[in-house]
């Protein structure tokens, strides 16, 4: 999130270049240039939530809702896979991350996120499937891997 964020602020005020960040598993992190306006739009869009999640805090799991999103985003078509077997896939995805396994420990683990809730119930994870397609869902759009 941190160099889409900077790509963005770069683009936002006038850059024409591309961003990239070296990652060890997975290789290279690249977003192309944006429109500037482009840009201030979505950086707009994060900052609204910056200023919700100061008066309520936003559902939004990194680690969970982005499993959920590479099941069902299909980066070749630029298309959220809707339909019931993907929906299906995709929720399981989201439960292995958020739940973990006995080697990894998933984001249901968070101390933090035990205190907004217990269990998770399904208005909470369709509130947090709105919030990925809100904010993760561009990073995964403009992602570019070799």
């Amino acid at each position: 999130m941190q160099l889409w964020l900077e790509h963005l602020v770069y683009c936002a005020s006038g850059g024409t270049g591309t961003s990239r960040l070296l990652v060890r598993k997975e290789g290279e992190w690249r977003f192309p240039p944006l429109a500037q306006e482009q840009a201030k739009a979505y950086l707009d869009e994060l900052v609204d939530g910056y200023l919700q999640g100061m008066s309520k805090p936003l559902l939004l799991l990194p680690e969970s809702a982005g499993a959920w999103l590479k099941a069902c985003y299909d980066a070749e078509k630029d298309v959220m896979l809707m339909d019931d077997e993907t929906q299906q896939k995709a929720r399981s995805k989201f439960v292995q991350a958020y739940e973990g396994n006995m080697v990894i420990s998933g984001e249901g683990s968070d101390v933090w996120y035990q205190r907004l809730w217990r269990t998770l119930e399904p208005a909470y994870y369709d509130e947090i499937i709105a919030q990925a397609q809100r904010y993760l869902l561009p990073v995964f759009r403009f992602h570019q891997s070799e």
